[in-house]
Formats: structure tokens, C-alpha cells, sequence
């Protein structure tokens, strides 16, 4: 069975030492003969000199972190670094700005909305907790900081797409209240 990768974002960058060639860090799917798509996320890959792709010199071979970390910031200049990808296996941090309290109010309502209609959908199964930093009526932390567990985060990556989560280590639990939606 043939397995494609479709790309759908791309973004490249090329130094002078690297002879025309350029680094790529791409978003898109794996689908199969027909069509169907198989799984989304992100890969590296080169192209060389003619602009045609080259996996036989490794995908994942990445000179340094900063050359790493210029590709991550393109996407996040063209909006699609925080993309989830299927089967996403971390817990998934979103942080909404104290800066206004009344859209503070108004995103979080949103963020909470959302993922309850997704989780419903999903018939709320088992291990989709969501703890956060905010406690009602003591609300001095200068951000609202929401984490989903890898089960939430998969349940509702469309929904936290629209709110630039960020992957993260498993949050001490025992500091945070456990949201229930």
C-alpha cells in the first residue's frame, strides 16, 4: 500500500555552506492509496538544490536547536505551529491573558464551551481531565492556565487549535483545581 505525505504548510530556510539546499519543516497528513488520510502532524525533511524532496538524507537530521528553532518560528509567524497532530500524546497547555478581565471571561467560557460539546460528542469517556491555576473568587494569578490531559487534548484538538495550546509536561495536579465541565 503506497503511503503519501500530503503537505499542506511548509516552511524552509538554506545557508550558504548547505550548497542550495534548504531544511523544511512541514504540517500535513499521511493518507493511503485512496485518499484516506492516515494521521496529521509535522515532519523534517530537505530539498535539494532542485527543489525536489530528499529523504535519503534523514528526515529528522536537524543541524542545531536554532536552526530548529528559526523553522518553529516561521510557522508561528504563518499560524500553524500549534497544529495537533493525531494521537498526540501530551498534555496540552492553554494560557488566556489576564490583561482584560472581561475577555478573559468571555475566552475562557469559549475554551470551556467548546471542549464540553467536543467531549459530548465523544460520549465523555474516561481520563479527559482538565486542571487549571484559577481558583473562583481568588483570581491574582496573572494568567489563566488551562492543561488537558493527552485523552482531553485528543478529544478536542480542533477545539484547542483555535486557542494556541502548547505542549507540556504533566502539570503537579495536586496545585491546580480539576475543572468540571
Amino acid at each position: 500500500m503506497a503511503i503519501r505525505f500530503i503537505i499542506e504548510h511548509e516552511a524552509s530556510i538554506t545557508r550558504p555552506s548547505w550548497r542550495g539546499w534548504s531544511l523544511c519543516l512541514q504540517w500535513g497528513s499521511l493518507t493511503d492509496q485512496e485518499g484516506r488520510v492516515a494521521e496529521e502532524g509535522y515532519r523534517n525533511i530537505w530539498r535539494d538544490e532542485n527543489n525536489r524532496l530528499f529523504t535519503g538524507r534523514a528526515q529528522a537530521r536537524i543541524p542545531s536547536k536554532a536552526i530548529s528553532d528559526e523553522l518553529w518560528s516561521i510557522a508561528e509567524r504563518e499560524g500553524w505551529a500549534h497544529f495537533l497532530g493525531d494521537g498526540a500524546d501530551q498534555w496540552q497547555r492553554v494560557t488566556i491573558s489576564n490583561s482584560d478581565s472581561l475577555v478573559l471571561a468571555a475566552t475562557a467560557a469559549a475554551l470551556m464551551r467548546n471542549f464540553s460539546r467536543a467531549l459530548a460528542e465523544a460520549g465523555c469517556p474516561e481520563g479527559t481531565e482538565i486542571f487549571s491555576n484559577y481558583v473562583p473568587g481568588q483570581d491574582t494569578a496573572p494568567d489563566r492556565i488551562y492543561f488537558f490531559s493527552p485523552k482531553a487534548a485528543d478529544i478536542a484538538k480542533d477545539v484547542l487549535r483555535e486557542f494556541s495550546p502548547e505542549p507540556c509536561q504533566q502539570p503537579d495536579v495536586g496545585a491546580l483545581r480539576k475543572v468540571s465541565v
